[in-house]
């Protein structure tokens, strides 16, 4: 699994040490499909596949199918990142630039799933054991105008 279908993966250093980080920017869609539309007709690659990222995430097989897929794929991308680079800390952000209630609730349960409280505005430490420790976060943004962004430059 590669950080090729994350927004934006950065390994920045912290008092902590070094922190995977793999940000998904949102506009108003939604999380992609859901674990049970992703696995229809699922081959044998799609149930491996999804039972690897349990074990990456240390979370039961067999997740709830309303669960979006995405979030399971970014969020063990983040914690193989950090594997990858010896990192303690792994975080999967949500940067949100439109108001969508479905997407903050689907975040929400797929918080809960890792046993994270979901925290608009902030992160959350998840349950788990092992080198890694892991946060989820979500930042909401408003979009910049052609002018804001003309004038940071």
């Amino acid at each position: 699994m590669t950080m090729r279908h994350c927004d934006v993966w950065a390994l920045l250093v912290s008092p902590g040490g070094y922190v995977s980080m793999a940000v998904e920017g949102k506009a108003g869609e939604p999380f992609a499909s859901t674990l049970e539309d992703w696995l229809k007709e699922a081959s044998d690659g799609k149930r491996e596949r999804l039972d690897f990222l349990c074990r990456t995430l240390q979370i039961p097989p067999n997740p709830a199918p309303d669960l979006r897929y995405q979030l399971f794929h970014r969020t063990a991308s983040a914690i193989l990142e950090a594997q990858r680079v010896r990192a303690p800390l792994a975080v999967m952000m949500i940067q949100s630039f439109r108001e969508d209630q479905q997407s903050w609730l689907d975040y929400a349960a797929f918080a809960s799933l890792l046993g994270a409280a979901a925290v608009r505005g902030g992160v959350a430490k998840a349950r788990r054991s092992g080198d890694e420790q892991l946060f989820l976060g979500w930042v909401d943004c408003a979009l910049a105008s052609d002018s804001e962004i003309a004038s940071a430059v």
